[in-house]
């Protein structure tokens, strides 16, 4: 009797046609599912840090307007600052009637006396891996100005400072209008994820551009 239900019990589990997987069968799928993973993950590393670097210039640029509008609604002179060590962007805006060359002459520019920071973002909190955010053109990049003719803005102690005047207009310190832009890379793929944020300082107006590795050159 109980032969029999062991029986029964045998057909119940295996129906005609079916077997189990023997240890080599399932060493072999599981290697294989090891080999797709060992390509598919870096793929899928480098998706991820692109998009997040693809999102860096459009946070430039947004606390870049957000500085410009600032100046022009508080009718003062406001520095959009990039601190490149720290990876992280502050708006300071100095004291009432400070504007022009004077606060670009300041001796302790862009901490004149009497400012004030308004806000102060860390990259991370964009999602970006500020880690590894670098500032500056990719080496393969040929073209030295992007089409409006700006030029990178230079580092100071590691800074970038762009003050917006009360009329939403950027200065140098001689007074002439200053066309600047901000170049910013992941290192680990300075090609797929350079980007440029270009202000024209006469109008204010801020541009993102993209780098086209293809062409060696930034486009609009």
């Amino acid at each position: 009797m109980n032969r029999m239900l062991n029986n029964r019990n045998n057909a119940r589990e295996r129906r005609p046609g079916e077997r189990g997987l023997s240890l080599i069968e399932i060493v072999v799928a599981l290697a294989i599912i090891g080999t797709i993973a060992a390509f598919a993950v870096p793929q899928l590393s480098g998706t991820r840090r692109a998009m997040r670097a693809a999102g860096l210039p459009r946070d430039l640029t947004s606390q870049l307007r957000s500085a410009r509008q600032f100046a022009i609604s508080r009718n003062r002179a406001v520095t959009f600052q990039l601190d490149v060590e720290e990876r992280s962007i502050s708006i300071l805006q100095h004291e009432d009637g400070l504007t022009g060359t004077d606060v670009l002459n300041e001796v302790n520019y862009p901490e004149t006396a009497g400012h004030e920071v308004v806000r102060q973002v860390p990259m991370a909190a964009w999602g970006a891996s500020a880690d590894t955010i670098t500032y500056g053109k990719p080496a393969a990049a040929t073209k030295i100005n992007l089409d409006d003719d700006t030029e990178l803005a230079p580092l100071v102690d590691n800074k970038v400072n762009i003050t917006f005047q009360p009329d939403g207009s950027v200065l140098n310190a001689n007074g002439t209008f200053g066309n600047l832009a901000l170049f910013l890379y992941d290192s680990y793929d300075e090609n797929n994820t350079a980007s440029a944020v270009s202000i024209l300082g006469a109008s204010g107006r801020i541009k993102i551009w993209r780098y086209q590795h293809d062409d060696e050159q930034f486009v609009e």
